[in-house]
């Protein structure tokens, strides 16, 4: 499954379903690293990567699509940048 590309994202921790985060993605078609930018959650996020060591999550990509991606992380000029890895 290829989520659609770019536009609005939920990020759920996979085994309990909770929403971890929504942001928005760049997404380039044929990619597997898609960085993604977290508008809300971003505490959460760190809480869920560094604090319980979790990388895998479910991104909703649209009403009734959703994929299951690989959480990582860098640093760009001096930020965090989340990547969605498929």
């Amino acid at each position: 499954m290829s989520p659609r590309d770019g536009g609005n994202l939920k990020v759920y921790d996979p085994e309990s379903s909770r929403l971890l985060a929504t942001g928005v993605s760049q997404l380039e078609p044929g990619m597997r690293e898609h960085p993604f930018c977290c508008i809300d959650g971003n505490g959460t996020l760190l809480v869920y990567y560094f604090g319980r060591g979790k990388r895998e999550v479910t991104v909703q990509t649209g009403p009734n699509e959703g994929v299951t991606a690989r959480l990582g992380t860098r640093w760009v000029g001096g930020r965090r940048e989340w990547i969605l890895n498929w």
